[in-house]
């Protein structure tokens, strides 16, 4: 209500930041990948296109008032190549640990070589040093980072071992007859993961060209895919394992982008978290899991999701459905959690290439019995429903963010006043005859009950960046973006701010722009009568 229909909101309950109200914001095309949070009453937001990590914070108005205000305390741009057109960049996702912020970014070569992807890792301390409210450009002069090129640090970690694993025999053979080193292409998959200490995790693909198509560039033979683990410390690789031991067909696709969920910090140490670390993709049904012992040693096991797929195998022989999405690539949403594995998928039914129906399953899976029947449990969305994301609240509930599908004929919201709900548009953008929204439904991870959903958004597009998204942690701090419009953050540390200034050296409550206006004519007021008096003095002498 507040940014798309510029109405008055009372931040008692909630604070949020309207971009379209000043300078220095993000603007279209640009859009946030990921969003944090930092601390009580913070919120870290990496966007898209600037390149730019934002730090926001809850404070008191000022002035007697019980209302918040949210402000963006540092703005620091980590794009290396905004002096130069022959590259560009764009950060694909951010994570944090207790100590360091990764940034995975996409560089794209106007030339004809690959583009590649860079890890950005900076010290959170050096962070809030060296921002300001507005935008600072990263240099290597002014901040303390390392920047790593993923291709090049995973391909020598490989070729530089004496012991060649047999798996990669099919990229020395191509090197060793006369391959070209610069056309081995490795693909990231966009998406981090923290595992504490320092230590953030990604998923690669390593691929050549195909030798049976050798006048067609565009096909490529994969070799292996990988996990690999950086250290900030270091800056260079601790550990890289198979993203699946198994030979798995279904998986070998240069482009297909696996999901990573992982616990570090508190959760991973847990006693009654048995692994650490989830990777999965929505063409295979068997999911890798990571687990680290006391020595730091790593440990690979598979399990194949049996109860899962037999349901699913039974609504496309019988049914008629399909594994489908109708927002950008097919990814299934999912989340490890201190005792659960939690996955969601998207069905579909398609009739004359149009998709007239969606379903969305949830399914729980207890750690330490993945793959036993008895402890399986899944659950439908009601509705026409396309599950998005997920995010974990108190360890103990998830929030489970859905596009709901309504018919147009049906909406009876568009001239209801109020509401309570976030960035409403005026126009009710529709895919045929649906109007879209974007709800959220809250489970308890226990009972396996839904406790509450709510509408995030009315009437939004068929685009993936208009979807928000959502971070919650146990300090009772719950933040969330929409694209390029704004921020909001609520919970219970935003509640209870009164009368005390933020953290992080944050400067107190300005005064009112009227206040402000008044003082600056009164002013310029003055130093133009003092002017003129000077000149008549002269005058007259």
């Amino acid at each position: 209500e507040a940014i798309a229909m510029k109405k008055m909101v009372h931040e008692k309950e909630m604070t949020y930041q309207d971009f379209s109200t000043r300078t220095h914001a993000p603007s279209s095309p640009n859009h946030c990948v990921s969003v944090h949070v930092w601390s009580p009453n913070h919120l870290l937001a990496g966007y898209s296109q600037d390149c730019t990590l934002r730090l926001f914070a809850s404070s008191p108005r000022g002035g007697g008032s019980q209302e918040k205000q949210c402000r963006e305390l540092v703005c620091l741009s980590i794009d290396l190549y905004r002096h130069t057109r022959r590259k560009s960049c764009c950060i694909v996702s951010v994570e944090i640990d207790e100590d360091y912020i990764c940034c995975l970014c996409h560089v794209e070569k106007q030339d004809l070589g690959l583009d590649s992807y860079n890890l950005v890792l900076l010290g959170r301390d050096d962070f809030v040093l060296s921002g300001r409210d507005d935008v600072t450009v990263l240099t290597g002069e002014d901040l303390n980072h390392q920047v790593i090129d993923i291709r090049e640090a995973v391909l020598n970690y490989l070729l530089s071992d004496d012991y060649v694993e047999e798996k990669l025999l099919p990229l020395t053979g191509w090197l060793h007859v006369g391959g070209d080193y610069e056309e081995v292409f490795v693909f990231v998959s966009h998406v981090l993961a923290a595992y504490g200490n320092g230590r953030f995790m990604v998923e690669v693909s390593i691929s050549i060209p195909d030798i049976l198509h050798e006048f067609d560039n565009d096909d490529l033979t994969v070799v292996c895919r990988k996990l690999v683990l950086f250290s900030a410390e270091v800056g260079a690789i601790l550990w890289l394992g198979d993203t699946k031991p198994s030979f798995d067909p279904a998986v070998l696709n240069a482009f297909e982008d696996m999901v990573i969920s992982s616990l570090w910090g508190a959760g991973a140490e847990s006693s009654d978290s048995l692994y650490s670390l989830a990777v999965w993709s929505v063409s295979s049904p068997i999911i890798t899991l990571l687990q680290e012992d006391g020595r730091g040693q790593f440990q690979i096991d598979e399990k194949y999701l049996g109860p899962d797929q037999d349901i699913l195998k039974k609504m496309i022989v019988f049914d008629g459905w399909q594994y489908g999405s109708t927002v950008g690539p097919l990814v299934r949403p999912g989340l490890l959690t201190k005792s659960d594995l939690i996955l969601g998928t998207v069905m579909v039914r398609v009739e004359q290439e149009e998709v007239k129906e969606r379903k969305s399953l949830i399914s729980f899976h207890p750690q330490h019995s993945i793959c036993d029947e008895s402890t399986f449990t899944t659950i439908e969305i009601h509705g026409d429903a396309e599950v998005l994301r997920m995010v974990c609240l108190r360890d103990q509930h998830v929030i489970i963010v859905c596009r709901t599908f309504v018919d147009a004929q049906e909406d009876t919201t568009t001239e209801r006043q109020g509401g309570g709900h976030w960035f409403r548009t005026q126009r009710p953008p529709s895919l045929g005859t649906k109007r879209i929204d974007v709800n959220a439904f809250i489970y308890h991870i226990g009972s396996r009950s839904l406790i509450g959903n709510f509408c995030l958004v009315e009437n939004v597009s068929s685009n993936v960046n208009d979807i928000p998204l959502l971070s919650a942690s146990a300090d009772n701090t719950v933040g969330a973006t929409l694209s390029w419009r704004g921020i909001t953050m609520t919970g219970d540390d935003v509640r209870s701010t009164c009368g005390c200034k933020g953290t992080l050296g944050e400067p107190s409550s300005p005064p009112s722009s009227a206040g402000k206006k008044k003082r600056n004519g009164r002013t310029k007021r003055r130093a133009k009568k003092d002017e003129f008096a000077r000149g008549m003095r002269q005058n007259s002498g």
